[in-house]
């Protein structure tokens, strides 16, 4: 099965019939995802322009604005379903739909924080070919940072039809990275059991 058939198998039944946000989106509640998001806080600053890679229903904007931050948003995400709702809730977000790692849907724009949230947590077969490929496309998009979660290995609960990683792994799948480099790489594993996120500096 294709990436994007196994995405819309996961999230279209939920968006179909869970009733909060958060849980139409796979998480353990809004205050679970509020704490991944909380972590973009450590790198934001004023009028900075965040992509939202995956952006679902636009939550990281509701986040970030109600939170008084002033930026510039772009999402992008691949289901079409998941960007009407998002267009139907704040109409004047900029939300494009397609597959970013495909189409060349941004032209030659870039970013100064590029995030994802929750776009690696399905188990497709290549997980960590995925996540190399993603984070080089994010490196070329971005200016300044490259922030993302994924669940950690160490989940009491963890689940089959998930991907599980930690940040050793990440440190060695980074090194391996050809043709790209950072500044500096943090992760942040304090947060949540079941989680981690990691903040990459872009050179």
């Amino acid at each position: 099965m294709k990436r994007k058939e196994k995405i819309r198998e996961y999230y279209l039944p939920k968006l179909e019939n869970e009733k909060s946000e958060s849980s139409c989106l796979g998480w353990e509640n809004q205050q679970a995802q509020e704490l991944r998001f909380n972590i973009l806080e450590r790198v934001i600053f004023p009028r900075a322009s965040v992509l939202d890679v995956g952006c679902g229903l636009g939550n990281l904007y509701d986040y970030l604005k109600n939170r008084g931050y002033d930026f510039d948003y772009t999402g992008i995400d691949i289901l079409p379903e998941m960007i009407a709702r998002a267009k139907e809730k704040n109409p004047q977000l900029e939300c494009i739909c397609g597959n970013i790692f495909i189409d060349n849907l941004l032209g030659n724009r870039k970013f100064d924080i590029v995030y994802a949230s929750g776009i690696f947590n399905i188990e497709l077969g290549n997980n960590d070919d995925f996540l190399c490929d993603a984070l080089q496309k994010f490196a070329l998009l971005s200016n300044k940072f490259v922030v993302f979660n994924l669940l950690h290995s160490r989940s009491k609960t963890m689940e089959a039809g998930y991907y599980y990683q930690n940040p050793n792994n990440v440190k060695t799948l980074l090194a391996q990275m050809k043709n790209v480099m950072f500044k500096n790489i943090t992760f942040i594993d304090d947060y949540l059991d079941n989680d981690f996120s990691t903040i990459l500096e872009v050179v």
